[in-house]
């Protein structure tokens, strides 16, 4: 009886993790939004610029903006910043006037200040009439 739970132990000792088991901690990953970008968590005296956030070095980050019939492009990153993907979901209803939601991935591979300047076209929720959201981050 005790070879069998030995015998047992060492079986299960050694099954592979899954892709979800091996996921980042959530705590390695910052999901931002559009809220970020507007009053009152941004500075209302400078429209467009994003409140800025302490980010690990090597940590995720993911900016989600609701959009359609207005698009979202990224017109520059930092070097420490590295583009990780982009995706276009379906989220009709989410925000009034929308729908789908934008993903923008990132990871902040070095250490110092680092931008993201997303521009929406037209201008619908971004309160810049150029469109540009500036979002900072203090990589850590």
């Amino acid at each position: 009886m005790i070879v069998g739970v030995l015998v047992g132990g060492i079986v299960l000792a050694n099954i592979q993790p899954t892709a979800a088991q091996t996921a980042p901690p959530i705590s390695h990953m910052w999901v931002l939004s559009q809220a970020y970008c507007l009053p009152p968590q941004s500075d209302p005296m400078v429209a467009g610029l994003c409140k800025p956030q302490d980010v690990p070095q090597f940590g995720e980050i993911e900016i989600q903006l609701p959009g359609t019939p207005s698009t979202w492009t990224v017109q520059s990153v930092s070097p420490n910043l590295t583009p990780a993907g982009t995706q276009k979901l379906p989220n009709a209803g989410r925000i009034t006037g929308t729908n789908e939601l934008f993903l923008f991935d990132f990871l902040a591979t070095s250490k110092g200040v680092g931008t993201i300047v997303i521009r929406e076209f037209p201008p619908v929720i971004s309160t810049s009439p150029s469109g540009v959201f500036t979002f900072t981050f203090n990589v850590i």
